[in-house]
């Protein structure tokens, strides 16, 4: 009975890592940008760097990041473009958009200066980034005719912002450490379709970008897959300890 107990907990373990190991690290993440890498070794393509200055920093607040510093005499992008096969699914299933970043400069206003989007070829679901004379950050979720937001309980450090698209509603919510903070359903066009962060051509400012991550919700069966497999570990583990 043991034996054939075993079996069938490594048989769920072996269903569990067959899918994690047909998936990305993360279940849906397209494309991530970590640390101080230079993000073109890690997928992305960069675009227009006239103006700017770019390059890692290390044990900045305790975070390693990729400087993007404007000075307003160009414009640059990351971006990694999207099949229309990845952008239907991204709409259908649903999408997470996320970034921890600081603002270098105080005050940096909301100029699109730092910017992060999912451009769908129909939308531009974006959100910019900027300082307040205090050192609190600001955004401004949909881009140009929105109004920005103070985030008057934030210092001026790093902090993790989420942008995640709700299929059934059409809703994007923002997060900032983990916190539901604004909601929006208006946005701006887009005919390309692409995921980017960057610094438009009408502002200035200095991003520092420690995490930068764009993927599409996981379906209930790859959860419950991966779920399976990892109770599947601990209870072999727990199984084997209890025989030795």
């Amino acid at each position: 009975m043991i034996r054939s107990t075993s079996c069938l907990v490594v048989l769920v373990v072996l269903l569990g890592m067959g899918q994690v190991l047909a998936e990305p690290i993360t279940p849906g993440v397209l494309i991530r940008h970590s640390g101080a890498t230079n993000p073109t070794t890690e997928g992305w393509t960069f675009r227009n760097p006239r103006g700017f200055s770019v390059g890692p920093i290390l044990g900045d607040e305790g975070f390693d990041a990729w400087v993007l510093d404007d000075d307003g005499n160009g414009e640059l992008e990351y971006n990694l473009s999207l099949s229309d096969a990845q952008v239907a699914e991204a709409l259908s299933r649903g999408w997470r958009l996320t970034a921890r970043l600081k603002v270098a400069e105080v005050p940096d206003p909301v100029d699109n200066g730092i910017n992060l989007a999912f451009n769908s070829g129909a939308e531009e679901f974006s959100v910019d980034f900027g300082s307040s004379s205090d050192a609190h950050p600001i955004v401004r979720l949909g881009g140009e005719g929105h109004t920005p937001v103070i985030l008057g309980g934030l210092d001026g450090g790093y902090h993790l912002y989420e942008m995640q698209y709700n299929p059934t509603t059409s809703v994007v919510t923002l997060s900032v450490d983990g916190v539901p903070t604004l909601t929006e359903d208006r946005w701006n066009t887009s005919p390309v379709q692409k995921v980017r962060f960057d610094s438009g051509f009408r502002g200035t400012g200095e991003g520092r970008w420690n995490l930068v991550e764009f993927e599409i919700i996981p379906e209930p069966s790859t959860l419950l897959l991966l779920g399976m497999g990892a109770v599947g570990l601990l209870v072999y583990a727990a199984r084997r300890r209890r025989r030795s």
